[in-house]
């Protein structure tokens, strides 16, 4: 059976195996949920299936970004942890399984009050810097410490009084810069150049820098590119989105 045409997503390709096949082809047709459920009966069957629990975090990660409300978000990020969590325990030295991680708790961190923030923040950036050293064109990683930079810079005078001063994070607050959060992101960019999520969240750091120019450009390949991920059509709707503000000068 040949294998579905997936573009980068944190995953090795699938060979000699159907029941992967099917849920990297439900995954591709856009049913995160259906996906979700093949891979968690696989490793229901053997706990031991590494292939099995990263696409099970990949596709709860998914329905997490789609989820409309804060709880379920939250809920599905942290399945897709501790997915993630399982195939690292299975085997730490594969950068999928550290990556899927990396980017649930990632997506959780922006979910959780200040005083958890700083200790989830360091855990992504060890995380994913780890990927970066077994694996240094992983753009999945680049995108992670693109974003872990970018969020870190927009948290309001408060929070970032609070996160230094209050919680220890003087350390991880002052090394986040706009120029490695592009550097960053350009590089997740370059080396995935399909990817509609890295285009959009470097659209994001251009819009931050006031480059509006450069932001418009990523947004508008935002829209052009083809849907290959559950999450896609958001990134291309908050795309449209942040095109209309700009024509109306906002």
């Amino acid at each position: 059976m040949s294998e579905p045409a997936t573009a980068f997503d944190g995953l090795p390709p699938v060979h000699g195996r159907d029941d992967l096949w099917l849920v990297d082809s439900l995954y591709v047709a856009l049913d995160a949920q259906a996906s979700l459920d093949a891979a968690a009966a696989l490793v229901q069957a053997d706990s031991t299936d590494w292939d099995a629990y990263v696409r099970a975090a990949r596709a709860a990660l998914a329905l997490g970004i789609a989820a409309e409300e804060r709880s379920d978000q939250k809920a599905w990020y942290l399945r897709a942890e501790s997915y993630g969590a399982r195939a690292v325990a299975i085997d730490s030295m594969r950068v999928d399984g550290l990556y899927w991680l990396a980017a649930a708790r990632g997506r959780r961190t922006l979910l959780e009050s200040p005083r958890a923030i700083v200790s989830l923040a360091n855990e992504v950036h060890v995380i994913a810097n780890r990927v970066l050293v077994l694996d240094p064109s992983h753009p999945g990683a680049h995108n992670i410490l693109g974003r872990f930079n970018f969020e870190l810079l927009i948290l309001s005078r408060v929070e970032r009084f609070f996160a230094r001063h209050l919680l220890g994070g003087d350390s991880i607050i002052k090394q986040a810069t706009w120029p490695e959060a592009e550097r960053h992101q350009v590089a997740s960019v370059e080396m995935a150049p399909f990817m509609i999520l890295f285009h959009y969240e470097l659209a994001r750091t251009y819009a931050r820098q006031g480059k509006r120019a450069e932001a418009r450009e990523q947004y508008e390949t935002v829209l052009a590119l083809p849907i290959r991920h559950p999450p896609d059509p958001r990134w291309q709707a908050l795309s449209k989105r942040a095109i209309e503000r700009m024509e109306k000068g906002r």
